[in-house]
Parts: C-alpha cells; sequence; structure tokens
C-alpha cells in the first residue's frame, strides 16, 4: 500500500484506531493505579583533600582521582551493615543494597547517594543513614594511607523528603498508553485491509469511490401489490432525496435513461424494490417513467404476473418496444418486461442502443435495474444508451472491494456515475444526505409536494 492509501485507511477507521487507543490508556491508568509506590531521596557528599606540602591544584587533582572509587562502597557490609542493625525487622545487607545506590558526577568532587523505598520517610531515613556511614567509612579508609594528605568527607546536601514518587510515572505510563493504543488500532486496521471492509458511513463512500451519497434508504420489508403503486415501500423522503441530488448531480435535469446497478451480491430484492418505489414517486410528480426489467430471473416488477412478451420478443419480431409495455398507472408508470425470447447476443447489441432511445423518446425518463452480469441487458450492452448511473450499496455488506470494482466499471464503459444510493440503513441510524443550496435557475423538487423548482437569486434550499 501508498502512503496516501494508508491515510484513507485510517481515516476510514479513525474510530476503531482511537477505541484502541482508549484502551491503551485506560491500561497504563490501571497499571500506575495497582503498581507499587517507589520513593527516592538524595544527598550529597563533598570530599575535600587537604595538604600542607602541595598546592591547591595538586590537592584537587588528587581528590578527583580518589573519589571516583568512593561509590562503590556504598554498597560494602562496612557501610551497610551498621544501617541493617540500626533498621532491624526484614533488612539484610543484600536487600540494602538493591535499594541503595551512589555515583560521582565527571569532573567533580561530589559523591550523590540515592536510596529507594515505598515511604518517602522511609526513602529519607535510608539515604541519610547510608550517607553517613559512607562518609566514615572513607575517613577510616584514607586515615590509613598518606597521612601527609587529609581527606574530609563532609555531607552537604542531606537527604529530604521526596514530594512525590518516581515509580510509576503517571505522565510516562499515560503516553506510552496512548503510543501504544494507537500502534496497536493502526496495525489492527492494516490487518484487517485484507479481509472484508464494510462500507457504512458517506465518508466510506467518498474514500472508496470519491462520489457522494445522494440517498440513504432505511430498511425496508415487502413488496407492492398488483398495479397497485400506493402499497409500495413508501420512503419519501429518501425518494425525493434521491431526485433532488441526481438533478444537482446531472445540472438540473433528469437522464431520459438511467442504470441502477447493484454493487452488493445478493442485494437485488432490496434494490428492486428501491426502484419500484422511486419509479412510483416519479410517476407521482407527473412524469412518464418506465421501469425496464434488465434480467429475466428477476421477480416481475409491483407483483405483476410474469409476461411472454417483453423486449426480447419484440427486438426479435422487429416492433418497437411500446408495444410490449405494461401500464401500472395510467398515462405516468409502465413496465417494459425481459421477455423470455432468445436473441442473439451481437443482434442484441446492435439492436437494443437504438430501441431504448426510441423507447425513451415516449417518456420522461426510463429506470433500468442492471448488474454487470444481468441477462438479457448487463451494463455493457446498455452502456452505448446510458445517460447516467446510480450505483446501490447496503450499508454493512457491501465492501470496499465490490464498490471501488462497481465504480471503475461503469467509468470503464464511460457511463457517468451520478452518486450512491446506501440501502437498507437501520432505522436508528438513518441520517439525512444534506443538500446544499441552488444556484440561481437550477433545477430540484419541492419538499412537499416533490414537484419541480427552480434556485433564484440568493439561492434556496433543494
Amino acid at each position: 500500500m501508498e502512503l496516501n492509501e494508508y491515510v484513507k485507511l485510517f481515516r476510514r477507521r479513525l474510530l476503531m484506531i482511537l477505541f484502541i487507543a482508549f484502551l491503551g490508556v485506560d491500561a497504563a491508568l490501571l497499571v500506575t493505579w495497582l503498581s507499587p509506590k517507589t520513593y527516592e531521596a538524595h544527598s550529597t557528599v563533598f570530599i575535600r583533600a587537604d595538604s600542607p606540602n602541595s598546592s591547591s591544584y595538586e590537592d584537587s587533582q588528587f581528590t578527583l582521582q580518589r573519589v571516583r572509587n568512593y561509590p562503590d562502597l556504598v554498597n560494602s557490609p562496612q557501610v551497610l551493615q551498621p544501617v541493617v542493625d540500626v533498621l532491624g525487622g526484614d533488612y539484610s545487607v543484600e536487600a540494602l543494597g538493591r535499594e541503595v545506590s551512589a555515583e560521582n558526577p565527571a569532573d567533580t568532587v561530589y559523591v550523590q547517594v540515592t536510596g529507594r523505598s515505598n515511604t518517602p520517610e522511609m526513602a529519607v531515613r535510608l539515604t541519610n543513614l547510608v550517607t553517613q556511614n559512607l562518609a566514615e567509612q572513607i575517613r577510616v579508609l584514607e586515615a590509613g594511607g598518606d597521612r601527609s594528605v587529609a581527606i574530609d568527607p563532609r555531607i552537604t546536601v542531606p537527604a529530604i523528603a521526596p514530594s512525590s514518587p518516581t515509580s510509576p510515572n503517571p505522565v510516562v505510563n499515560l503516553a506510552l498508553g496512548l503510543i501504544g493504543g494507537l500502534t496497536v488500532g493502526m496495525l489492527v486496521a492494516v490487518a484487517g485491509a485484507g479481509r472484508d471492509r464494510r462500507i457504512f458511513t458517506a465518508r466510506d463512500v467518498r474514500d472508496v469511490t470519491g462520489l457522494e451519497v445522494v440517498a440513504n434508504v432505511r430498511a425496508v420489508t415487502g413488496r407492492p401489490q398488483s398495479k397497485n403503486v400506493a402499497h409500495a415501500p413508501a420512503d419519501v423522503g429518501s425518494y425525493r432525496e434521491l431526485l433532488t441530488h441526481v438533478l444537482l448531480a446531472n445540472e438540473g435535469a433528469l437522464p431520459k435513461v438511467l442504470l441502477a446497478t447493484a454493487a452488493c451480491p445478493g442485494a437485488d430484492g432490496g434494490s428492486a424494490r428501491l426502484m419500484e418505489g422511486w419509479a412510483a414517486f416519479l410517476a407521482r410528480t407527473g412524469r412518464r417513467v418506465c421501469l425496464v426489467e434488465a434480467d429475466r430471473q428477476q421477480q416481475p416488477a409491483f407483483g405483476m404476473k410474469p409476461t411472454t412478451r417483453g423486449l426480447l420478443e419484440a427486438l426479435g419480431a422487429g416492433e418497437p418496444l411500446s408495444s410490449v409495455v405494461v401500464p401500472v398507472r395510467e398515462n405516468s408508470l409502465y413496465v417494459l418486461p425481459a421477455g423470455t425470447a432468445h436473441v442473439h447476443p451481437a443482434d442484441l447489441m446492435r439492436r437494443v442502443g437504438p430501441a431504448l432511445g426510441e423507447l425513451s423518446a415516449d417518456f420522461d425518463v426510463v429506470l433500468i435495474h442492471s448488474r454487470f452480469d444481468s441477462r438479457p441487458l448487463s451494463n455493457e450492452v446498455l452502456s452505448s444508451v446510458a445517460q447516467g448511473a446510480l450505483i446501490l450499496a447496503c450499508y454493512g455488506r457491501t465492501t470496499d472491494d465490490q464498490l471501488d470494482l462497481a465504480a471503475l466499471e461503469l467509468r470503464a464503459l464511460k457511463v457517468r456515475p451520478l452518486g450512491v444510493v446506501l440501502l437498507s440503513i437501520p432505522r436508528n441510524r438513518r441520517k439525512t444526505v444534506p443538500t446544499r443550496a441552488l444556484a440561481e435557475g437550477e433545477t430540484a423538487v419541492d419538499a412537499k409536494t416533490g414537484e419541480p423548482t427552480v434556485g433564484v437569486a440568493g439561492g434556496g434550499k433543494g
């Protein structure tokens, strides 16, 4: 994957990544709360050398050479055993040695002692006792050496009670939890990229295809009764929304021949109900509408009885398609059955374009519900006459790859996708797609009547 693909992937999975990061922060808080607290106290011993037979510079160089060895004394039994005797309890020289340390900062004559404990008071007491014993042990050892040089260790900074524990560090733990959570979230997103990635939102659609969602349609059940379009699954708001956005996407005009292709296998039932309902809605706005059945395997539209005469029979006999359309509503809504006759594929490709062109002259809009594998009318067969296409995707079922493939195939056939219709949205998840203001002269539909309206100067809402 390229960088821009990773960016798109992380944008699509942002909520999941943030949720995992939140879990990482929660885990860090839990670890911080459960971890035992450790307090550190610090003291400083200044080492001074004095010799009547040398200069101050020589004394300082002598001290610098000697002071490097003093930190190792802090874990010696001579230093720790007196502290164990004072503290008593479960302390031992070995256990105490793990709680104290010392260092000599470079190019200094200081020895810094650090003591650790689970309470600030004990950390202070432990550090001061060890520091006192260390200074005394240095005096004892140096007293047996060159007596012309006097070594005088002095405690210049005694230990004081720390105000906060050094471990655990809440800021560091939270930062690590956040970074770890974000890293795990991004890895999970990348790992899931090879599996099915489902379409849920308009952002998912835009990221995959660059197209807009032109309508959100809630889940519907049932089919309209024969020739009784009043019983079509009624989602007038979605149909009005769809019409408005198609007009906006097509410069204010409804395409004469409009394809609708499902990008999700097995979604023919829902997409067929959508097309029937939208056809009925368009007919109620006063338009003459013809719904073309592109696949002979589909159930007849509007619950009508199967017919033996349809598009294939008309093409085979050289008759106009208007001779086989079936009225659903007088003078407004018709259905063109697919038919059952056999027509040679070459003849079908040659005849169907002009025939549908003639049919569209008799109607305001010809709607065709097809797929890339529909028989007899696949998208390839219809590409020569289609003036635009809608891609039908199922909420939570259509994958990124399916949607992307549908858009790419339409563009390869030089059929312009006008947008994506998101089907079967749960009622508690349905969100209306915002409609932009109409420019002057731009056509939409009236929000109450469904009739065409035209934008005026100053803009209006479609």
